[in-house]
């Protein structure tokens, strides 16, 4: 009971010193994990921080979750809050980072909260948010203004949305430049996609020629600039992870500039299943015409699908049509790795007879790939099939080089 009683008394005199001395803090960083956050949070709420520049609150208390934070903090550079929904009682013109992370058990009912934060934020360079979007929160609030929020410093923005997330898009109310870099994540199903991603300018960056799509349990699209000078510009990354791959497959080419695109990488891993999506598929594949390096990188189980669809299009449309896929492509890269040759010799032939086929198959109709790039790693060596693996892939190579002018065998020695 004495301990308890002298543990007690050590613990408010760490509030009345935070209480006394808080406000005169250039930096603050706090962890609130128990029951006595209302403590601390009465001690902070809503008092003048004139100095105060930096302010991190790591949140793990679920008795405020309901609640709201009043930060009166009008020079504030950085704010990193996180299971905290913050009310900013002054302008944040000087802010230029903010990070609001809320998990399970801190909701929010729509983006107002949110959207009001940043019409105050003028010089804001960094945003990063996940959000808890549910309808019946209690924590909602009108918003401010019907205009979008111009943000015209934004160098970088990482969104990440779960439960109701049409209720909370963000983007389409943000107005950034074409180079701002955005990650937009998408946890739950959405309806509103083509809001989405009409509302990212970033797409339609001139500077970006590579598109990256990446197909297993989740769907994962970006693009980006292969020129060094231009990497950091423009790159935007969205990722879905529930609801139908084939929706954002047949968006996307709607908002890029195809004829930009001159490489494609494509990685599709189970459970990802391409015969399925062949026509959602098909379509993706066809916006990108000016493609000249195609990079794919599949297992065992999507890659004979993959080089079927993209083989039975070279024999069965004109190589002078608008359905022929990729006219344009001068490399194809082959990837795989060392899990491929966990599986039967017959998986490893059938994968090697595929990619053969298909460069047959645009041989034949003289729309030759000039180079085959391999890549991966080298693991037969490692392999209890080892000598019959080596056979299998130095014939298939043999046999590939007779379709293309250069083989450029870039893969991996584990040896």
């Amino acid at each position: 009971m004495r301990e308890n009683k002298r543990f007690e008394g050590q613990y408010m005199e760490k509030v009345w010193f935070a209480e006394e001395h808080v406000r005169r803090a250039r930096k603050l960083e706090t962890v609130v994990d128990d029951e006595r956050a209302a403590d601390w949070h009465r001690a902070f709420d809503g008092q003048h921080h004139p100095h105060l520049q930096s302010l991190a609150i790591h949140q793990y208390s679920i008795f405020l979750s309901a609640s709201r934070l009043k930060i009166d903090a009008p020079n504030l550079t950085s704010a990193v809050l996180k299971n905290t929904v913050p009310i900013f009682i002054s302008p944040l013109r000087m802010l230029q980072k903010l990070v609001l992370h809320l998990e399970e058990g801190f909701m929010i009912r729509g983006d107002a909260p949110v959207l009001n934060i940043l019409r105050t934020t003028p010089l804001l360079s960094h945003l990063d948010l996940k959000l808890q979007v549910v309808s019946n929160s209690v924590i909602d609030e009108v918003n401010t203004s019907d205009a979008p929020v111009a943000l015209e410093h934004l160098r970088k923005v990482d969104i990440q949305l779960q439960g109701s997330v049409d209720n909370a898009l963000l983007m389409p109310s943000i107005q950034a430049p074409e180079t701002t870099v955005v990650r937009s994540a998408l946890l739950s199903n959405c309806a509103r996609q083509n809001d989405l991603l009409g509302a990212l300018p970033q797409l339609r960056c001139e500077c970006c020629n590579l598109v990256n799509l990446a197909v297993d349990s989740l769907f994962a699209f970006s693009t980006s600039s292969t020129r060094v000078k231009e990497r950091a510009n423009g790159h935007v990354t969205f990722v879905q992870v529930s609801g139908d791959i084939n929706t954002p497959l047949t968006l996307i080419p709607n908002f890029t500039i195809n004829a930009h695109i001159n490489a494609l990488v494509a990685r599709f891993q189970a459970p990802y299943d391409v015969a399925r999506s062949a026509p959602a598929l098909t379509s993706f594949f066809r916006a990108y015409s000016s493609v000249t390096i195609l990079r794919l990188d599949t297992d065992a189980q999507t890659n004979r699908a993959l080089y079927h669809l993209l083989a039975e299009n070279a024999k069965a449309v004109r190589s002078d049509s608008d359905g022929f896929l990729f006219p344009a492509l001068d490399t194809l890269s082959v990837v795989r790795s060392s899990k491929l040759y966990m599986d039967s010799l017959e998986l490893v032939k059938a994968h090697w007879d595929a990619v053969v086929d298909l460069l047959e198959a645009r041989a034949v109709i003289r729309r030759r790939v000039r180079v085959l790039s391999l890549w991966g790693e080298w693991a037969w060596r490692r392999s209890l099939d080892a000598e019959s693996l080596r056979v299998i892939e130095e014939r298939a190579i043999d046999l590939a080089s007779i379709y293309v002018d250069e083989v450029d065998d870039c893969r991996d020695d584990l040896d």
